[in-house]
């Protein structure tokens, strides 16, 4: 009864998604078809966006807010998306209508167990922000403590984890089918953006990043994340503290409060990277709108819905990489890809590494202060993919932070440099690792580790020569591969195999019309008639199952 629940609701949703998709595409679907007359007249694409690219970006916004999260994860993975379209998705818009606020108050006396007038002294009925999760009021709690309040939006849970169930399904799907979809990792890709959906959906756990990033970041100067309020925060309601300040790209206002865009870069920089390569955790949605900064000068972080964690052996994957990228060492650049991905092909290594330090040559020449890593690393991801080397997702993620962080260094300092800062960091993180306190514990790790194996060794020794005088001992030897060549070669001679009987019923058909053989209707012989009908309708059947293979030539 479950099961049929939830496949009605995939498919009631499945609908709408089609009708949608329709809405924008279905013309120009049926005109690449050669299908235009069966277009019916009041059949129109929405007003405006007339290419595709635009019209994409509309119909993700119709969605909804799956559909608008996944749009923007996607932005910064240019090696899934065309070009065209990046910057096409890195146009969506997270806002949404404001949910009337008696619903509002619904969630929050439900969430708090009590009124609202008990918990808040003050609470806006109007947001100063609606997302397609939530959104945020202005409120003020009984002892005059000025806060925001989160609000997640009612229901949004279960449209949410509705549609990401039906694209794990394709994603599943497709990656059966099509090799480039196991090359970009696109289950991972899905199941990482299920993971960081869940996580925005959840405001315990937001609130516990936000303490945590504000523990890791309280040794360096004008940085603050907001205070939780913890007796007033829910899985649905996020109570913080109320900061004010200025938008970060707002230069001009910045002056005038005699605070030095400069130093907001430099404060900004060694925040970032401390959280990617010293603790591995990190705010990852670090654009303008989710950073201010105060009349003190200050620089406030926001929105810590969507945070991510790299662990220690690919923060040194990454500090090796811009280690040998500072070095103009493409070879060992290359190496270090190779290292951090996972090939799903045999890899041509000269060419892969001549790929590279083509790729990586045109930003050697240039000064620190022009080179966005961010670019240098969107630029390796697609010579990986290219080269069918599937990089983990966490990685496009990383790609996508660094690109903000240059994009608003540019803005506030065109001479700072991100990549000098990334150096300072990589520089420590080198020496740390020869820390006497660390070096000794990798000993004692190492030490127990033999001590394991040569405590086993025996038995497992005694094990392999008993079996081995027992006449029992055996090698066994799979090739890689052969399986599928299997599949494949089967697949192949059947379709030969269908093939062939198909001509043989034509000709049978031709020959059978030339003899004449009878009985006849209207002067036409019956058999040969049914022979070509059942040869057409078996020759159509195996075009459709070629063209939906997607392996046609």
């Amino acid at each position: 009864m479950l099961r049929f629940s939830r496949r009605l609701r995939h498919f009631g949703r499945e609908a709408e998604v089609a009708v949608i998709i329709g809405r924008y595409f279905g013309r120009q679907v049926l005109d690449w078809l050669g299908l235009r007359h069966l277009v019916p007249r009041g059949f129109r694409s929405p007003a405006g966006a007339t290419d595709f690219p635009p019209k994409l970006r509309a119909a993700i916004e119709e969605l909804g807010p799956t559909y608008i999260k996944l749009g923007q994860v996607l932005s910064v993975r240019p090696d899934v998306v065309p070009p065209r379209y990046l910057a096409e998705l890195a146009r969506l818009q997270d806002a949404a209508p404001p949910v009337p606020f008696e619903k509002v108050r619904g969630v929050v006396e439900q969430e708090q167990g009590r009124p609202i007038g008990e918990a808040y002294r003050f609470f806006s009925r109007v947001p100063i922000a609606a997302a397609s999760l939530g959104q945020a009021h202005e409120a003020i709690l009984p002892d005059g403590t000025a806060v925001v309040v989160k609000v997640q939006r009612p229901g949004v849970r279960r449209v949410v984890e509705t549609d990401i169930e039906i694209l794990l399904n394709w994603a599943r799907l497709l990656s059966q089918r099509y090799e480039l979809a196991r090359v970009v990792n696109l289950v991972e890709l899905v199941e990482e953006f299920q993971i960081t959906t869940r996580a925005e959906l959840d405001y315990l756990r937001e609130a516990r990043s936000m303490e945590r990033l504000r523990e890791n970041l309280r040794q360096i100067r004008k940085i603050q994340v907001p205070q939780v309020y913890w007796q007033l925060t829910t899985p649905r309601v996020l109570t913080q503290e109320r900061v004010r300040g200025t938008k970060v790209t707002d230069l001009t206002r910045l002056r005038d409060h005699g605070i030095d865009p400069r130093q907001v870069a430099q404060t900004l920089g060694e925040a970032f990277m401390k959280q990617i390569f010293v603790d591995g955790f990190f705010h990852a949605d670090p654009h303008p709108g989710n950073v201010v900064v105060t009349d003190e000068g200050a620089v406030v972080l926001l929105d810590f819905g969507m945070m991510a964690r790299i662990d220690e052996s690919m923060r040194q994957a990454i500090t090796r990489l811009l280690v040998s990228f500072t070095e103009e060492d493409s070879s060992t650049f290359a190496q270090e890809i190779l290292d951090l991905g996972r090939p799903l092909q045999p890899v041509d290594r000269k060419q892969f590494t001549a790929d590279a330090d083509r790729v990586l040559r045109q930003y050697y020449d240039l000064p620190a202060r022009d080179v966005n890593i961010g670019a240098v690393l969107y630029d390796t991801l697609r010579v990986a993919t290219q080269h069918a080397i599937q990089t983990p997702s966490n990685f496009g993620l990383l790609v996508k932070v660094l690109a903000h962080l240059d994009g608003i260094a540019k803005l506030l300092d065109p001479d700072y440099s991100y990549l000098d800062t990334a150096r300072d960091f990589v520089r420590r993180a080198v020496v740390a690792r020869f820390d006497w306190q660390d070096l000794s514990l990798d000993l004692a790790r190492s030490a127990g580790d033999v001590k394991r194996f040569l405590t086993r060794l025996p038995l497992r020794s005694d094990k392999v020569l008993a079996r081995l005088a027992e006449g029992e001992f055996g090698m066994r030897v799979e090739h890689e591969g052969v399986e599928e060549l299997t599949r494949h070669l089967d697949k192949i001679g059947n379709r030969v195999s269908y093939s062939l009987v198909v001509a043989a019923l034509l000709i049978g058909s031709g020959l059978f019309a030339l003899a004449r053989v009878p009985p006849f209707v209207r002067g036409y012989p019956v058999i040969a008639a049914a022979t070509f009908v059942v040869a057409l309708a078996m020759g159509i059947w195996l075009l459709v199952a070629i063209l939906r293979s997607g392996n046609l030539r």
